[in-house]
């Protein structure tokens, strides 16, 4: 049974999806158009498969924690410790005593934990952006794709989801349809491109003939078949007509010479040949193509409002526009970046060294800070499942390697959510390898889309408004034009869809339907929970009951999401905390505690609105505690006040008794110990580097001190120049700048090592060496030296106070022995300081410390005596 919250959510057409999969056993391609909402359908349909085993979810690494947090949100009976986020041999799910609800891995993943994956029987498989299952020339697969296609042979549903399933050519979508249906198109991927892909033969210049898979046959018949059998597409412009258009602009820009050579310069090229020959722009490599479209995209970025108006005026103005900033090659990445820190404008980014954690802040950031402008982002790594909705410009300055990519990054932000139409320009270098590639890519949109969409939608190239020119040639400047071209009225394609119309009246009649069906059967709370609810809204004071709120609530923390999950355990009637299945962000009711009257769509707190406070309290001191006691509380139920269930836990950590068996056959280096536990403090307790990384995870790189965001500091002036990234953290990081030695060696050498360090909070000489996380904190390096010098006077001040006590000691042992034993010469009682020192000296045997100051002290007793004989 589905949830209702999740019901509500689902639009009519997704209904009429949900429906589409179900029909077809759980095995279906829903390749719905970008921004329409797959994952939700998809998710429906796991919930009605949910009681029948595990589900697996294949996807795009970067996307984990995107499916940790969808799958949280719409399936609140799965609980946190029931959805299972593979990121190594770690995670594997042998080192678990059951097998979760759900398991999210990524296709590199899968391949590695191959054996466990085939040993699992799963009920459901997802296989997300599944356009990366596609077939190759070569009689065999690369590994990753071999793994998906093995689990698949063994599960009985399959759901897949992509927007673009071919890419490129229709050679593409046979393993993602043989997966579904097994010989549909053909015994194997050779008969199914005989069939539908004009395979011919092309020779090279040497001679030598290959086979070309990349033309298409017969579409409109293999779109009639796959819709008829396993694939369900919709487009925005049938279902969602109230979403603003797409308006794209090519700008054609001139390149100089200067810019020639100094991209070929920036890829260690001699560009100084005076003939012209290496300076032609035909033989650009398509880096230094995009390193030369730098100087003519810097100069038009300048003049466009959001960098001409100023940043004081854009702070101001909370509605300007926003922008993403497509490329492809890091080098042109960190060109943007760099103009885009010279002007101060707030921007994040999002490339393939981009950490999933960081990705998350930043769409964060670009959504819903007025600070933050720009997003520069790579095709490859951010080009899905983002949501930009609150961005109005789109900018290509690389052209991508197929069209499905430049489709996927546009709907970035013209998407679900979008109130504006959205600008696309498009940056193409004149007489360069640019028009080739955009006349390539409208050959394979044309071929794609009549596969996907069919006769009557096939796209036949890629809609563009305007033509305009920008740049100076070499003789001066050449001035920007714009070149007005006529197009089809698309508007009559937007608004007249009489037979879309019909199958939207009749989801609408299903969703109806559906409602009417299932509201008997669909609750969130089951019945047996019932009563306590409605005995805890019908306490009698105010007091008492939240009082009873606070005692009886108890709460778990998603390591994966943060998402706060809701128990409830009244003393005498519960043996332990009963879920309440609803979950939410902090951030969700923080909100909450400004406005007490505000209206909240969470089922719980309607019912229970004293269990606000109770909640609030929660959050108030979840968010005091520190990040390692945070990591320690993750996965728990919980009761306030939290400093209990630490003391508690640290109780019950030092008093942990026995061990998990160890494996028969030793894989991993983990293997050799009895549990991951004991394996992760070995690597704390012996590895500096171990502690570092641990201690980053759970960190992120903030100093405890002065907050600095060390780690993002370092990405930001990595691309940077020298000077510009001394600015840079002379305006970010002052408390660094002031100390000469330490801004050199972070401007010279951006690394993280240089910007923050893990320091002991308990000191090494008070004890704390050889400690585990909870001793360690992240310092910035200006931090630290203040706390560095501090100790050292600390312990300089210490160690004189020991020598002025020992100093007394001494003195009154030295005058209590010759007061004894009447030594002559009571006078000197006193020693001299250089005396002193020589008998607070311990003499160690073979010790290098006292070997130089005296003999071995056994020797020096031989040669006593020796001369006493004598």
């Amino acid at each position: 049974m589905l949830p209702r919250k999740l019901l509500d959510a689902l639009l009519p057409f997704q209904l009429h999806g949900l429906r589409f999969g179900l029909r077809r056993g759980g095995r279906s391609l829903i390749a719905d158009e970008m921004g329409l909402g797959k994952t939700l359908q998809a998710i429906a349909i796991a919930g009605c498969f949910i009681n029948e085993g595990p589900i697996l979810v294949v996807c795009p690494a970067i996307l984990r924690f995107s499916w940790a947090e969808e799958l949280e949100r719409w399936m609140p009976f799965c609980l946190p410790s029931e959805i299972h986020l593979a990121f190594g041999h770690r995670n594997n799910l042998v080192h678990l005593t059951r097998c979760p609800k759900v398991v999210v891995i990524s296709y590199t993943m899968l391949h590695h934990l191959r054996k466990a994956m085939l040993e699992q029987e799963w009920a459901l498989l997802i296989v997300d952006e599944s356009h990366h299952v596609r077939c190759s020339k070569n009689k065999s697969e690369p590994n990753e794709i071999k793994a998906v296609l093995d689990v698949a042979e063994k599960v009985k549903r399959i759901v897949l989801l992509s927007g673009t399933p071919s890419l490129s050519r229709p050679f593409d979508i046979f393993h993602q349809i043989n997966m579904l249906w097994p010989g549909l198109l053909g015994q194997n991927k050779y008969d199914f491109a005989k069939t539908y892909c004009a395979v011919r033969v092309v020779c090279t210049y040497e001679a030598k003939g290959f086979q070309d898979f990349s033309k298409g046959i017969r579409l409109e018949e293999l779109n009639v078949l796959l819709r008829q059998t396993v694939m369900i597409r919709r487009l925005k412009e049938h279902v969602l007509k109230q979403l603003p258009p797409k308006r794209r602009q090519i700008i054609r820009l001139l390149l100089k010479r200067s810019d020639i050579i100094s991209a070929k310069a920036a890829k260690n090229v001699d560009g100084s040949d005076a003939s012209g020959g290496c300076c032609r722009s035909k033989k650009l490599s398509y880096q230094e193509l995009g390193i030369a479209k730098l100087s003519g995209f810097c100069e038009w970025l300048s003049i466009h409002p959001l960098i001409s108006d100023g940043v004081a005026k854009l702070d101001a103005n909370h509605s300007a526009q926003k922008m993403i900033i497509f490329a492809h090659h890091l080098k042109v990445l960190d060109g943007v970046q760099e103009f885009v820190c010279e002007k101060g404008v707030g921007f994040v980014r999002i490339d393939g060294n981009t950490l999933a954690s960081d990705r998350q802040n930043a769409v964060s950031s670009f959504q819903s800070s007025d600070k933050v402008k720009i997003a520069i982002i790579g095709i490859t790594a951010g080009g899905v499942r983002l949501d930009f909705s609150s961005a109005q410009n789109v900018v290509f300055l690389e052209l991508p390697q197929s069209p499905s990519l430049m489709l996927q990054a546009e709907d970035r932000a013209h998407r679900r959510g979008q109130s504006n139409a959205v600008n696309i320009y498009i940056f193409c270098a004149k007489d360069t390898l640019d028009e080739t590639r955009w006349q390539n890519l409208n050959k394979s949109l044309h071929r794609v889309s009549s596969t996907m969409d069919g006769k009557y939608d096939a796209v036949p190239e890629i809609l563009v408004e305007r033509i305009s020119y920008f740049g100076k040639s070499d003789k001066g400047i050449r001035g920007s034009s714009e070149v007005q071209v006529e197009l089809p009225d698309s508007g009559s394609v937007w608004n007249s869809q009489p037979f879309k119309t019909h199958n939207e009246e009749n989801a609408v009649m299903v969703l109806d339907n559906a409602m009417i069906n299932q509201r008997r059967k669909i609750n969130f709370v089951s019945k047996q929970q019932k009563p306590r609810t409605v005995d805890l809204l019908r306490k009698n004071e105010a007091d008492e009951c939240w009082s009873n709120e606070l005692y009886s609530l108890r709460f778990e923390v998603s390591k994966y999401t943060g998402r706060i999950h809701l128990y409830s355990c009244i003393l005498g009637k519960d043996s332990r905390p009963q879920p309440l299945y609803e979950n939410f962000q902090p951030e969700e009711l923080e909100s909450l505690a400004s406005n007490d009257s505000k209206e909240t769509d969470f089922k719980f707190l309607k019912q229970n609105p004293v269990s606000r406070h109770a909640i609030l309290s929660f959050i108030k001191e979840w968010n005091a505690l520190r990040p390692i006691e945070r990591r320690k509380l993750c996965g728990k139920t919980l009761q306030l006040p939290l400093h209990v269930e630490l003391c508690y836990l640290n109780e019950s950590t030092n008093h942990r008794i026995g061990g998990a068996a160890m494996p028969k056959t030793p894989r991993y280096f983990e293997d050799l110990f009895c549990d991951l536990i004991c394996c992760e403090e070995y690597r704390i307790r012996t590895s500096s580097r171990s502690l570092r990384q641990e201690l980053f995870q759970i960190e992120h790189g903030v100093c405890t001190i002065c907050r600095l965001d060390c780690h993002q500091l370092v990405r930001t002036i990595k691309p940077l120049s020298l000077e510009r990234r001394r600015e840079y953290i002379e305006e970010a990081a002052p408390n660094v700048a002031s100390q000469k030695k330490l801004l050199d060696k972070l401007a010279n050498n951006a690394c993280e090592g240089n910007a923050w360090h893990a320091d002991h909070i308990v000191p090494v000489y008070r004890g704390g060496g050889e400690c585990k996380l909870e001793n360690m904190r992240t310092l910035c390096v200006a931090c630290h030296s203040k706390v560095t010098a501090a100790q050292r006077a600390e312990r300089c001040s210490t160690r004189e106070k020991a020598r002025k006590q020992l100093e007394v000691i001494m003195n009154d042992m030295k005058y209590m022995e010759e007061t004894a034993t009447n030594v002559k010469g009571q006078g000197h009682s006193r020693m001299r300081e250089e005396d002193l020192v020589d008998e607070l000296l311990v003499k160690v045997p073979g010790s290098a410390y006292s070997g130089g100051l005296s003999a071995d002290p056994e020797s020096e007793e031989l040669k006593k005596s020796s001369n006493e004989e004598g």
